[in-house]
């Protein structure tokens, strides 16, 4: 009861293995049926797989793929942006009605500064100071254009007609925050008529009022200002600088109020192969410009507000990182085996299938290679050796009627005395010849040639390891594969697949296990089935290679070493020579007239021949005594 108790704990026990061994069987000491059109779309995916990671490897040392998200936001704090030589630049002029720059301060004068609005609490009371701060201008051929890269851009420009910001004179100039904010900073320049003033003597002489609206009659004002576009595409510089131009009229009949949006924009990218290692790439762009009108200002031409926007543009740069690569290699790698499983599996079936029916079966119509010379010689031997059989039954035959004749000639001739002397002497005579006639046939050489050929050749082809299989090529496969009548060797193999598949259906096994069991019923008693169940199991000995000691074990189909079909040929050959000399078996002759009708014959003939050898024709006495 303890024992029990115990065995059931550990059947217990074993249920939680995770570990656990599947069960599987094999086919020719294989767990799987593999094929060449199963290795070639092996190979193929593997390509696919690798020439997908290369390229992703390639295109990640080339930075060339990455996913982008944008984005326009609010400021969550006050921006600030410094302007300087190196990343701002802006030029501007009036030009005539032909669009030539011009600079004439008798008929116009500019006024550029920096404001900065602050909103300041004293006693509980908000105000607003305004601070100012000069910005010097000058003619650009003066000081040149500092921002390098758009240096050529601005090269057909009339430097000498046109004002640049002088920043040999101001080290760098901010834009902070929006109108709606505490902080703000913003650039103002103004354009006023020429008006004469009499305190500053260093002041050019304006000229005539009429003259100066004919001067600015039909007049441009021009800016050209730094610009950014974005090149998300330029891994180190996804900010590309611009010229960006803006133009509009100008009279001295009214006045215009520009303003001029420059938007912060952020290029975010990360830049990390493994980690989010972010970068930050930020400067301002032209966004848009906006106009007012003013009929009521009298010698003020223009004014032009530089400030920031109310948003920022954000863009933001992903880069593939390794894991991402390898993720997305391990996501094409299912879809393949998916696409390629669905197209190699009826191959697959049906060359597993076609293995499996070309061991069990041989098939008509299917020629043995090397095979066609060997069949023709083989027929052509047993024919002449049947030739040669029927030669000595002829010549038997005739000796025999000759002999009947002469003693029915002696019979009537001579008395009943003579008679038994005469005929002793020509039974005598004519037994004599008949024998040497049969030896004449039976102990040629060359017939024992021809026999001993012709039982090597039909051994040969009895014991050829190439059978009669089924041979596909791909091109079959898909005509089998496809709808429609089978005929020749696809009737044959869909006629096998079937019996396979009825041979491998439980219900079948089941059906031949029992089978068994009615052969045992049949040919053992009560006594021997109780003796049969207690037969013990096969003994594996210390040395399983030593044939003496495990004589037991041809008779296990378990134990028997595993041979080859040219092993297991070169044994039946050596055994059938045994079995020649028990030919009268007719469990012999009836297992080797089914191994190959030929070999049944020839055997035969040789057997006759030697039993011929061996004896005398005895011809029976006529004559009574």
């Amino acid at each position: 009861m303890k024992s029990s108790n115990m065995q059931k704990m550990r059947n217990l026990g074993k249920k939680l293995d995770f570990f656990s061994s599947p069960v599987e069987l094999m086919i020719n000491k294989k767990r799987s049926h593999q094929s060449l059109f199963g290795a070639f779309m092996t190979i193929l995916m593997f390509t696919c797989v690798l020439t997908y990671i290369i390229n992703k490897f390639v295109q990640l040392g080339q930075r060339k793929e990455f996913q982008t998200l944008y984005s326009e936001v609010y400021y969550e704090e006050i921006p600030v942006f410094s302007l300087q030589s190196k990343n701002f630049t802006l030029q501007f002029a009036f030009q005539t009605e032909n669009q030539t720059n011009y600079i004439d301060e008798s008929v116009y004068q500019v006024n550029a500064v920096m404001v900065n609005r602050a909103q300041v609490i004293v006693d509980n009371k908000t105000s607003l100071q305004f601070a100012r701060k000069n910005i010097p201008l000058s003619k650009c051929a003066k000081i040149g254009i500092p921002f390098e890269e758009i240096e050529e851009q601005l090269g057909n420009v009339d430097s000498t007609n046109t004002y640049c910001i002088d920043w040999n004179s101001v080290s760098e100039l901010n834009l902070i925050g929006t109108p709606e904010q505490e902080n703000y900073t913003y650039i103002y320049i103004s354009f006023q008529q020429c008006v004469n003033v009499s305190e500053n003597i260093n002041s050019p002489i304006c000229k005539s009022k009429e003259e100066i609206q004919q001067q600015l009659h039909r007049n441009y004002i021009q800016f050209q200002m730094s610009s950014y576009n974005i090149d998300l595409r330029n891994y180190l510089k996804p900010n590309v600088p611009k010229v960006e131009d803006i133009q509009t009229t100008i009279s001295s009949q009214v006045m215009k109020d520009i303003t001029l949006f420059m938007q912060p924009i952020t290029t975010l990218t990360e830049e990390g192969l493994l980690d989010e290692l972010v970068r930050k790439d930020s400067t301002i762009r032209y966004l848009k410009s906006q106009e007012v009108i003013d009929f009521n200002s009298d010698e003020a031409l223009a004014s032009v507000l530089i400030r920031l926007a109310n948003t920022e543009n954000i863009s933001y740069r992903i880069y593939p990182k390794l894991q991402d690569i390898l993720a997305q290699a391990g996501g094409l790698w299912e879809i393949l085996m998916l696409v390629f499983t669905i197209m190699a599996k009826p191959f697959q079936s049906l060359s597993y299938k076609l293995k499996v029916i070309n061991n069990l079966f041989n098939f008509e119509g299917q020629k043995q290679q090397n095979a066609t010379d060997t069949d023709d010689d083989g027929k052509q031997i047993l024919k002449r050796l049947t030739v040669v059989q029927e030669s000595v039954q002829t010549h038997e035959n005739d000796a025999a009627i000759m002999l009947n004749q002469q003693k029915v000639k002696t019979s009537v001739r001579f008395p009943r005395g003579r008679l038994k002397n005469k005929s002793q002497k020509t039974e005598n005579g004519n037994s004599a010849q008949t024998e040497k006639s049969s030896q004449l046939v039976t102990n040629s050489p060359e017939n024992d040639k021809l026999i001993h050929k012709g039982i090597r050749i039909a051994l040969r082809k009895l014991f050829n390891i190439a059978t009669l299989k089924l041979r596909f090529n791909l091109f079959d496969y898909l005509k089998y594969l496809k709808w429609g009548r089978k005929e020749g060797k696809f009737k044959q193999l869909q006629y096998s697949i079937n019996k396979l598949e009825k041979c491998l259906d439980i219900l079948f096994i089941i059906d031949k296990l029992q089978e068994i069991d009615k052969l045992k019923m049949i040919l053992l008693t009560k006594q021997q089935m109780q003796l049969f169940d207690f037969l013990p199991k096969p003994l594996i000995c210390l040395d399983p290679n030593n044939l003496q000691q495990n004589e037991s074990s041809m008779y296990s189909s378990l134990l028997k070493p595993h041979k080859s079909q040219k092993e297991k040929a070169h044994e039946a050959q050596q055994v059938l020579d045994e079995l020649l000399e028990n030919m009268d078996d007719p469990i012999t002759t009836k297992l080797i007239s089914l191994m190959d009708p030929n070999i049944f014959k020839l055997l035969q003939i040789q057997l006759d021949l030697k039993k011929r050898q061996l004896s005398k024709v005895i011809t029976p006495d006529f004559i009574e005594s």
